[in-house]
């Protein structure tokens, strides 16, 4: 169900994984191998997404890409892409995300 729900993101050219995390940094579903993202590196992702607005989707400009962030419901979603992505295509289909985990 939840590859389902996130089978669009997951196709869009340049998204190189995306993970959907609990408020407590439980990873319920990643689309990369266990070793890609460093629990740290989550936990700060998490931490940035409390200091703003709930609805507010965050860009983070990386060394060789993006990381995008959006939460759903009480979870976080976390896209990661390579610089070469459409971020406009990456922002449209979270807009139009259309599934509640």
């Amino acid at each position: 169900m939840i590859e389902r729900g996130l089978q669009d993101i997951v196709a869009l050219r340049g998204v190189t994984s995306v993970l959907l995390v609990e408020e407590d940094g439980f990873v319920v579903h990643r689309t990369d191998s266990e070793d890609s993202n460093d629990m740290l590196q989550i936990s700060t992702w998490l931490e940035m997404t409390r200091t703003v607005d709930q609805q507010a989707v965050i860009t983070l400009v990386m060394e060789r890409g993006y990381v995008v962030l959006k939460p759903v419901a009480r979870r976080t979603l976390m896209v990661s892409c390579e610089r070469n992505v459409n971020l406009g295509a990456v922002r449209k289909v979270l807009d139009e995300l259309d599934w509640a985990p």
